[in-house]
Formats: C-alpha cells, sequence, structure tokens
C-alpha cells in the first residue's frame, strides 16, 4: 500500500485498530483462479514482535490452500463532500475537492492451514464467539454436537504476519480551526460512519495539526542569521610577483 510519512500509522496503532476492526478482505492468488477475495472475522494475537492471525475458510473454498496472503482492515471511512470543506483561500495552490477519508491497514503474510485438527478448530471458534459476541454461547444456545458436527466443513488457518503497514487519511494537512470546521460538518451529517471519522478527526487529525503550527510557528521566531562577509579573493604568490 502507498502511503506518505504523514499517512503512516506506526506499527503498535496499526495492530491495534486491526484486532478493534476484527474482520478483514483475505486476499490470495493462485494459479486456478486467480485472485481471490474473502471478507473473514479474525482473531489476532501478539506474543512480543510476532503477530499471528486465525481465521477459518468454508472447505470449499480452495483459498485456504494458498499461502501468500494480504489482509485488508477497513477502518472508520466516510465521504467528505466539498461543502464539508472550509472554502479555498485566496492564495490556495490545489482545489478543495470531495474526497473519502480513512483509516484502513494492510497485514502481509504466510498461511498456514490446520486442516483435520479439531482441537485447534474448537479452541479458535470459541475464540471468535467470545471476541466478537457477549450473550451467544456455544453451550447455551445450540447443541455441541451440532457444532461438531460441522468442524470438518470448516478449514482453520494460522496467518504468520510478516508485515503490517497502517494508514490515516484525515485532512491532516489542513490548518487546525479547518480541520474543527470539518469536523463539525460531519457531527452535523449525523451519520454513523460520519461521526466515526469526526472522532478520528478530533483524536487524531487536530493534535497533529496543531503540533505542526506550533513547529512552524517556533521556526518563524528564529533569529535569521546574518550574512557572512565576503572573503578577499586569494591572491597567489605568482601573481604578486607579477608572473600570472
Amino acid at each position: 500500500m502507498y502511503v506518505t510519512n504523514a499517512y503512516r500509522m506506526d506499527r503498535k496503532d496499526a495492530l491495534m485498530l486491526a484486532d478493534q476492526v476484527g474482520m478483514g478482505q483475505f486476499i490470495t492468488t493462485n494459479d486456478h483462479a486467480g485472485i481471490e477475495a474473502t471478507l473473514l472475522p479474525f482473531v489476532l494475537k501478539r506474543e512480543g514482535d510476532r503477530v499471528v492471525v486465525e481465521t477459518h475458510f468454508s472447505r470449499v473454498n480452495t483459498q485456504w490452500e494458498d499461502e501468500d496472503v494480504l489482509i485488508v482492515v477497513q477502518g472508520p471511512t466516510t465521504y467528505i463532500s466539498g461543502v464539508d470543506l472550509p472554502p479555498e483561500p485566496a492564495d490556495a495552490r490545489v482545489p478543495r475537492v470531495p474526497s473519502v477519508d480513512y483509516l484502513t491497514v494492510h497485514m502481509k503474510g504466510r498461511m498456514r492451514h490446520r486442516q483435520g485438527d479439531v482441537a485447534f478448530s474448537t479452541a479458535h471458534l470459541d475464540e471468535l464467539v467470545e471476541k466478537f459476541d457477549d450473550q451467544w454461547r456455544v453451550e447455551t444456545h445450540s447443541d455441541p454436537r451440532l457444532v461438531e458436527d460441522i468442524l470438518p466443513a470448516l478449514v482453520a488457518v494460522e496467518i504468520e504476519v510478516e508485515e503490517v503497514v497502517g494508514k490515516w487519511k484525515l485532512h491532516q494537512g489542513l490548518a487546525p480551526d479547518e480541520i474543527e470546521y470539518t469536523i463539525a460538518k460531519l457531527r452535523d451529517r449525523g451519520t454513523p460512519d460520519a461521526l466515526a471519522v469526526a472522532d478520528e478527526m478530533e483524536t487524531r487529525a487536530l493534535p497533529w495539526a496543531r503540533a505542526r503550527a506550533e513547529r512552524d510557528r517556533q521556526t518563524a521566531q528564529l533569529p535569521v542569521p546574518k550574512p557572512s562577509r565576503p572573503r578577499p579573493p586569494r591572491v597567489y604568490k605568482y601573481e604578486r610577483e607579477g608572473r600570472a
């Protein structure tokens, strides 16, 4: 994923967002089907610097046989209308046009299937339910034997994550007061996606822009160095003796 330094999330923050969202597009490639993608829930586990993602495919979905995988996790996302942005200043160098603001995390890794590993598959499904649901449980809301019967139709997999890239695009290039203007517009819109992005702008983009403005202010107050006096041209001995 292309991302400039100003839009890059640090690794810890990116993993935290991926864990909170807990689902993403699992994208693989193979010779018989080309590029394939499946939206799946997952459990993310961290042990020091090691990151493992666990999920499961339907057995008939042959993506589980692939090795290299890209997991695309989409965080808060919303459309930014041109009217959500403050008017263009008189000295604007680029137009202010409609856009999309979002947070996203891409994780690349190697996938290993656990086909036939009943203990692993059962533990994985329990952890997945525990992560997403605080009410439903196999023991109280279903027949455990029925769940056991469907295990052969699923293939649990582990992805050893090798690369994590997070990106937040929240109009952080605007001035702080301009970001506040856009936040207010999104809150007026009131849709869940607009409110979620407004919250992210308030906690991420606004402090970032304020820190940048403060750095610019301090830089502007630095004394301008006086130009150094030019040195007289050097006269070599043979020139003084008239042998030029």
